[in-house]
């Protein structure tokens, strides 16, 4: 068994940065070599028929692989296919380090030799068929599960204002017109002490005043003066109603008030006050209508009162609240905070920028894989035209299968990319049906001339074996060509129309079916139910405990000062009888010469507050990323050929995506890159190559120089950053001189990424001494310079060690990108003998230890 590394391109749509500079190397890599002239036929041994028809195969698949490629452009390479050596065929790419999933590639082909199948007809046809089964493991892109809690605070702030003032009494009407700064004041205290259980004798004062003198009013103790006093109960204690409306305080409102008793009372029902914690409940804001999260300012219920001059009495004062606050000192401490909530002027202040929070947590890391199952069929017939320089290529490839896309790790399967994938490999099917060459009717003569042991048909043409090589050729290097510009990741069929080619040039018409790559990254967000938090006070400034009462001490006037009316008249008397018969009589009369009139002492009360109410609400959510590849079902015409020294290659599709928002763990893209549903590409490619040889005078090739400048385009639609639509310019030169040969290969690369243009320069050089050793580099000019330096010596004609330095390392968060870190190693290659190609592996140091093996396995 043979490992060996696949040296074509797998993917023809480079996501950018995808070395997208590769093509001079692809070309020099892949271009088929130079063959010897086309032997005759072995002889046949009719006894060993199958194992002539098995190496009259594999020589022509070592000599023209694309003659008989049995596969699909991903499963293995072609240049491969040995049916004399193997029937196995394991494609594998494995990775060992940081970002990087462990596997990206393994693939199965088997082939056995039994289906295989070559055989010579008359009329010059030479029939080919291969027929085998196909399944592989194919890394998608990496998926990532988050769970997010937001947060959404909404504050509010209410503000309370309040200013009352007392109207000061008309004391020119109490003095009749005296000055308040002209009376005097005497005062005369008298105090007697005895010991404990002697009474005290009863104390007059004599003060020298004249009590019969006209001018002389004796205040009588019977009139009492609480009534117009804050601290009594017939004063504040009953807001001034014993008092006669004339001579009742009164005061300006300064501001109107907003009742927002709803907030205190149920803390009040449940002996609480209002603090800084306080949750208030639903209801109690729905009662003031106001809604913390509203944009909408609140009236809080509208006004309970007005501002102007009121009397302080239940009966001439519009809100009794503000009353109680303002006139009685005897309030407990819940009833006055009662009370003072309908007592000030409480404002909204509105809508105020709500705070978020974010939280992510991560709680998934997966990578994405496409399984694939698939049965290829190829039949080939190449006919020889008798008469002329020329052969006609009839080809059809039918490849049906199956896809799924799911994560390794959690078994989910996405259904919307598995359908994707599965149509773009049923698709193949077609081609079971459609025949326009009679290729089945063909391939069923020759068998049933094998089965009858029959011989093959000598080929008679006008063209020898050179010539018949030169053919060979070119049919070869034109489907070559028509591979490299395809933009078909993994192809489900084809059919080959109008092939035909000379010596000299050669031309085909090709319909394809299969899978085109698209990159995409996706978000998708799954939110919850917004969770309403409690309604809590975040701030609380209140003035309850200083605002009032205001105060008032009862003065006792004679009743021709004060201006009241003499037509009213008040008289009461209150008899109390104790059970041994005494009784205690006290009488009032308002026709007393003496009437008791509130003097204001604290004359204003002021109150600015604020309530601050916060709510928090939650929601919780999943947050679901994607970055990789999706395949999708595509159709893709394709004319390429050969003329002179001229290759070229023209291809474009039509693509279909039946899920353009799921990939992945992504169930609905929300918020990232968008994806369309169809789409449309154009692929082209040309390459003129031309080789001059030296000889000396004896004739013998002294060197090869070979000089191919090379384009290559790519558009489409759905251009993004991970999309690109590209043009490639590239010019290779090569020399081989005796024991030296090197190659050159500057290029640009223009990449238009939707709304950003990218211009690449980039250099690649090969040199090749005759001891064996191989130096080679990359350089490109990008946002960032990244270069490669490599060294490979051989240290026998398979085996092959080397060093290798890069200033970047490769890395696959789901698409392969680069991050710029210095990464140097070491490199053991084997190369199959015959064979382009090798299994080689690769240990890198640097900041993370890189390890990488890659090849193919044949047995």
């Amino acid at each position: 068994m043979v490992l060996a590394v696949p040296v074509i391109a797998q993917t023809q749509s480079p996501v950018i940065p995808l070395d997208p500079t590769r093509t001079p190397e692809q070309i020099l890599e892949q271009t088929p070599p130079v063959t010897s002239p086309e032997p005759d036929p072995p002889p046949q041994v009719v006894d060993d028929l199958a194992q002539v028809i098995v190496n009259a195969l594999t020589n022509t698949a070592v000599r023209y692989p694309w003659l008989t490629n049995p596969t699909d452009r991903l499963t293995f390479p072609a240049n491969s296919f040995n049916p004399s050596q193997a029937e196995n065929y394991i494609d594998t790419e494995l990775r060992l380090s940081d970002s990087n999933p462990f596997l990206l590639k393994l693939t199965y082909g088997s082939f056995p030799a039994s289906d295989q199948f070559y055989w010579l007809l008359p009329e010059n046809r030479v029939v080919i068929e291969t027929l085998g089964n196909q399944g592989g493991l194919i890394h998608q892109g990496r998926g990532q599960d988050f769970a997010s809690i937001s947060t959404l605070t909404f504050t509010r702030a209410l503000a309370g204002l309040q200013n009352v003032i007392t109207l000061p009494e008309v004391l020119t009407q109490i003095t009749r017109g005296s000055s308040a700064g002209s009376f005097s004041v005497f005062a005369a205290v008298a105090i007697t002490a005895n010991p404990e259980g002697l009474p005290a004798p009863l104390i007059t004062l004599d003060t020298g005043t004249d009590v019969t003198r006209p001018n002389v009013t004796v205040l009588s103790s019977d009139i009492s003066i609480g009534v117009g006093s804050t601290n009594s109960p017939t004063g504040g204690g009953s807001n001034f109603g014993n008092l006669q409306p004339d001579n009742t305080p009164q005061v300006v409102q300064g501001f109107p008030t907003v009742n927002l008793q709803p907030l205190i009372l149920p803390f009040l029902e449940n002996g609480e006050v209002l603090r800084v914690g306080s949750v208030i409940p639903p209801e109690s804001l729905a009662a003031i209508n106001l809604d913390i999260s509203s944009a909408t300012a609140s009236d809080l219920g509208g006004f309970s009162s007005l501002a102007g001059i009121k009397i302080l009495q239940p009966m001439r004062f519009d809100n009794f609240d503000l009353l109680q606050a303002l006139t009685n000192p005897f309030l407990g401490r819940g009833e006055k905070l009662f009370y003072y909530f309908n007592s000030l002027f409480w404002t909204d202040f509105g809508f105020r920028t709500p705070e978020t929070t974010n939280t992510v947590t991560a709680t998934g890391d997966d990578r994405w894989y496409r399984a694939y199952y698939s049965r290829p069929h190829r039949q080939t017939i190449i006919q020889y035209d008798p008469q002329e320089l020329r052969a006609t290529l009839g080809d059809r490839f039918s490849n049906p299968g199956v896809s799924v896309s799911f994560s390794l790790s959690g078994g989910q399967i996405n259904l919307g990319q598995t359908i994707n994938q599965t149509l773009g490999l049923a698709l193949g099917g077609i081609f079971l049906t459609v025949d326009p060459d009679t290729l089945q009717a063909q391939v069923d003569d020759a068998k049933a001339r094998r089965d009858r042991q029959e011989q093959f048909v000598p080929l008679q043409t006008a063209a020898n074996s050179q010539e018949r090589r030169q053919i060979n050729e070119r049919l070869n290097i034109g489907l070559f060509y028509s591979n490299l510009s395809s933009s078909l990741e993994q192809i489900s069929g084809s059919l080959t129309l109008d092939g035909e080619a000379s010596p000299t040039r050669s031309s085909f018409w090709q319909i394809r079916t299969g899978l085109h790559r698209r990159v995409v990254q996706f978000l998708g967000f799954e939110l919850g139910p917004i969770e309403q938090g409690d309604t809590i006070v975040t701030f609380l400034r209140l003035s309850d405990q200083r605002f009032g009462p205001l105060t008032f001490i009862g003065a006792q006037f004679p009743r021709p000062l004060t201006a009241l009316p003499l037509n009213e008249a008040i008289a009461s008397e209150v008899v109390i009888t104790a059970p041994d018969g005494q009784q205690f009589v006290q009488r009032f009369n308002s026709n007393a010469d003496l009437v008791t009139l509130p003097i204001g002492i604290d004359r204003q009360e002021f109150a600015s507050d604020r309530i601050e109410l916060s709510r928090t609400d939650r929601q919780e959510g999943k947050i679901t990323s994607f970055l990789g590849n999706i395949l999708v079902p595509a159709v893709e015409m394709v004319a390429s050929g050969t003329s002179g020294q001229l290759n070229y290659s023209l291809s474009s599709g039509l693509w279909l995506n039946v899920a353009p928002r799921s990939a992945g763990n992504v169930a609905e893209n929300t918020d990232g890159l968008n994806e369309p549903s169809f789409g449309a590409y154009l692929s082209a490619f040309a390459a003129l190559s031309s080789t001059e040889l030296e000889r000396n005078e004896a004739g013998q090739v002294t060197s090869v120089t070979i000089q191919s400048p090379v384009v290559r385009a790519f558009l489409t639609t759905g251009t993004n950053i991970n999309n690109a639509s590209f043009l490639n310019l590239s010019y290779t030169f090569s020399r081989q001189v005796p024991d030296l040969s090197f190659s050159l290969s500057p290029g640009l690369l223009l990449a238009s990424e939707g709304e950003r243009m990218r211009m690449v320069p980039f250099f690649q050089g090969t040199l090749d001494l005759g001891a064996g050793l191989r130096l080679r580099s990359s350089l490109e000019f990008d946002q960032n310079t990244a270069f490669t330096l490599e060294a490979l010596q051989q240290l026998s004609p398979n085996w092959g060690a080397g060093v290798f330095y890069r200033n970047f390392r490769e890395i696959n968060v789901g698409v392969d990108t680069r991050t710029f870190s210095a990464l140097y190693g070491l490199t053991a290659r084997y190369q199959v003998p015959q064979s382009a190609v090798a299994i080689e592996g690769q240990v890198g140091f640097g900041s993370t230890l890189d390890l990488r093996l890659r090849g193919n396995l044949r047995f």
